[in-house]
């Protein structure tokens, strides 16, 4: 069932992304891979629920990957392909390592079920905090599935990237 759940969270997450564009799938789908690492067995199970949620993301959403290593960078398409392989399980390392955090919350007894408020607010700051501080090649993965969103755009206008996006301090 938490494969399931990781698989239907990376074709939301994808799903966001052109040439689909469905925008909006962008703010729900990490909902279903969040109740998969929550009722993973254990850290490591957790662990590899993200790596796939990772490997299955920027496969579906970034394949485009392996074309630019061919065109632009010359690799013949077997290497490409293995780059791109590489890229799909280290480009979002954020995953894995949010889904180890949250299994280990879950085993804690300091974040019981009586002060859900709290939970979500650390587990909140948690994934921010980890989303910002992991390096990776495309920065703000899942905000570029807004492109479409005439507001976000205007705001961005107006104001610059921290105008739409005030927790990154870069």
């Amino acid at each position: 069932m938490t494969s399931l759940l990781t698989f239907l969270s990376s074709l939301l997450i994808v799903a966001s992304f052109p040439p689909w564009d469905f925008r909006m799938t962008a703010w729900i789908c990490l909902v279903p891979w969040l109740f998969a690492v929550q009722s993973a067995k254990n850290p490591r199970h957790a662990l590899k629920l993200g790596f796939a949620l990772s490997f299955l993301m920027n496969l579906g959403g970034l394949y485009w990957v392996g074309f630019v290593l061919h065109e632009h960078g010359g690799l013949p398409w077997g290497l490409a392909i293995i780059g791109l392989l590489l890229f799909a399980l280290f480009g979002q390392l954020q995953f894995p390592l949010f889904a180890w955090v949250l299994a280990q919350f879950s085993n804690s007894s300091a974040f019981s079920e009586k002060r859900p408020t709290l939970r979500l607010l650390t587990l909140a700051t948690v994934y921010t905090a980890i989303d910002w501080a992991v390096p990776k090649l495309f920065r703000d993965t899942l905000g570029h599935s807004q492109y479409l969103a005439i507001w976000f755009r205007q705001g961005a206008d107006l104001g610059g990237f921290r105008a739409v996006h005030p927790v990154d301090r870069r």
